[in-house]
């Protein structure tokens, strides 16, 4: 079993993280990935960030999640086990367990486990630095 520890400070003065925040602010969230081939939501973006979502995505061998757009927003997958295609546009990207792809934004992808055993992976998406 898989455990994420999503850990978030505030900024001191001087760079480092803060030695106990303010109340009411940001605090670490653990989670437990489940054992089941579902799309679990991780971080869903503010107030738990500032701007951040995350999840883990299970695809049984043939499923596909839909084509969608980043729009301005960065997203990074982590796959954690099997192997896929990632169609970014017009181009496809073979993707396994142990790599992870950058999509940058405006750019419509979907991923398809092409494989004979579950695709899983774990994506962030983040607003783009402007």
């Amino acid at each position: 079993m898989w455990r994420v520890i999503a850990v978030c400070c505030l900024l001191a003065a001087g760079g480092g993280c803060a030695s106990a925040p303010a109340p009411g602010t940001i605090r670490y969230q653990r989670f437990v990935l489940s054992p089941e081939p579902v799309e679990q939501p991780l971080l869903r973006g503010p107030p738990q960030t500032g701007g951040m979502r995350s999840g883990r995505v299970v695809l049984l061998p043939g499923q596909e999640m839909h084509r969608h757009s980043t729009e301005g927003n960065e997203e990074l997958l982590v796959f954690l086990q099997g192997k896929g295609r990632v169609q970014l546009g017009e181009e496809a990207v073979d993707v396994a367990a142990g790599e992870v792809l950058y999509i940058p934004p405006r750019t419509e992808h979907e991923v398809h486990n092409d494989g004979p055993a579950e695709l899983r992976y774990i994506y962030t998406v983040a607003p783009a630095a402007r």
